[in-house]
Parts: structure tokens; C-alpha cells; sequence
């Protein structure tokens, strides 16, 4: 590459300056969509690959995409506070949005603990961090399943509340009160035999139905 094929000239002191800053800028990672290559379930970890590309420069000055490496060992940030939270499966080929630290988490990763990051260097893709949601426009989710003022809870196989080790499944307040209402109507038509009232008539006793509704006023379920 010559100086003058990429600056179109004698490069001024200018020239070489901005040149110098924007090479750093390009080295200076801040988020970046990516695509799991592998889920590690116990170290909450993936493996990623950037999906949008780096650029340098060619020996005539011009610009060149090239693929960003894959990255390893990069925590997963799943909503988490106050000793709850809120844990989805990830699978290979999901996609996630990374955001890189101003400083190496590394140290602080293993220890929890204030300190120095030991590696100076900054916005680098070894500070990776991924946060799940990020897909291309293609796979937005269903208009239906944004609902003003609701929060919306969908499973591939099935949804816990409460804690991981749930395990008996909710009933929906339809289906209760359906079968509620036919233990009811059973009753109030039973005839026991034998049974006289009056003038010796046969009679089904008087059976009011008096259960409450069975509905959840905060939670639903299809």
C-alpha cells in the first residue's frame, strides 16, 4: 500500500492523525448481534460468532470485510435480581446481542470481587456478554403476542412458576368450573330410592349450588 494511493495524495499531518484514530476506533468493540454456536447449561456460558463483520484495510488502502473470530466462554445475562429470576432455554443457532465491557470482567467473573482487571486492555471481544432477544427482523415475534399492559410467559415445552422443581400442573378456572358444575347438576337430580315426601311422592332432595369461583384474579393460562 502507498500513501498516496490511499489518501489520494501527499497525506497531510491531518490526514495521518484521523487515519491512526479511526484504525482505534475499529478496534474498539461495543455490541454486536451474534449467533450461539454452543450452550454450556452448567457454566451458563455460549460459544458465539459475530454475525456482523470487522473491516481492515487492503495494500491499496481500501476497505475489507473480514469475519470477527468466534468467541468463547461468554456469560449469558438472563434477568436476574433480589434472588429471582427468569431462566429460557438457548439453543444453537439462536441469536443474541453482545456487549463488550470497558474493562476485562475476566478477574471479576471468577472472584466477585472488587479489584484490577489485570488485562488493561478495553472493548475487547474477550469481554464479551451476551443478552438473549436479539433476532433479525425475519423472525419478530407475533404482533399477538405483545399485549398492552400484560406480561407474556410462552414455553416450547412447559412454564414454572414460583421455582425450577415445580411440578404440579395448573388448572384452568373453565375447566374446574365445568366439572364443578356437573357434580352439582348430579347432586341436585340424584333420587335416592325409598325416599317419600308428602302424599308419599318420590323427590330429588334440594341441592343449591354454592361453590366460588375458582379463578385466578392475576394469572392465565391457555
Amino acid at each position: 500500500m502507498t500513501e498516496g494511493r490511499r489518501f489520494g495524495g501527499s497525506p497531510t499531518q491531518a490526514d495521518v492523525l484521523r487515519e491512526v484514530i479511526e484504525d482505534r476506533l475499529r478496534a474498539v468493540h461495543t455490541a454486536l448481534p451474534a449467533e450461539v454456536v454452543e450452550w454450556d447449561a452448567t457454566t451458563q456460558t455460549v460459544s458465539v460468532r459475530p454475525t456482523v463483520w470487522g473491516a481492515t484495510h487492503d495494500q491499496d488502502g481500501r476497505f475489507v470485510d473480514e469475519p470477527l473470530p468466534t468467541i468463547f466462554d461468554v456469560p449469558v445475562m438472563f434477568p436476574r435480581s433480589g434472588g429471582g429470576y427468569i431462566t429460557f432455554p438457548i439453543a444453537a443457532g439462536d441469536t443474541v446481542l453482545l456487549v463488550f465491557a470497558e474493562r476485562s470482567i475476566g478477574q471479576w467473573r471468577y472472584t466477585g470481587r472488587d479489584g484490577s482487571p489485570g488485562d488493561q486492555r478495553t472493548h475487547t471481544l474477550s469481554g464479551a456478554v451476551a443478552i438473549p432477544g436479539l433476532f433479525p427482523r425475519a423472525d419478530a415475534l407475533p404482533s399477538s403476542a405483545i399485549v398492552a399492559g400484560s406480561v407474556v410467559i410462552v414455553g416450547t415445552t412447559e412454564v414454572r412458576l414460583g421455582a425450577p422443581t415445580a411440578s404440579d400442573f395448573v388448572a384452568l378456572s373453565s375447566k374446574v368450573d365445568t366439572e364443578i358444575g356437573k357434580l352439582w347438576t348430579a347432586l341436585g337430580s340424584h333420587v335416592h330410592g325409598g325416599v317419600t315426601v308428602g302424599a308419599g311422592a318420590t323427590a330429588a332432595p334440594v341441592v343449591v349450588n354454592t361453590s366460588a369461583p375458582t379463578a385466578a384474579t392475576k394469572v392465565k393460562a391457555v
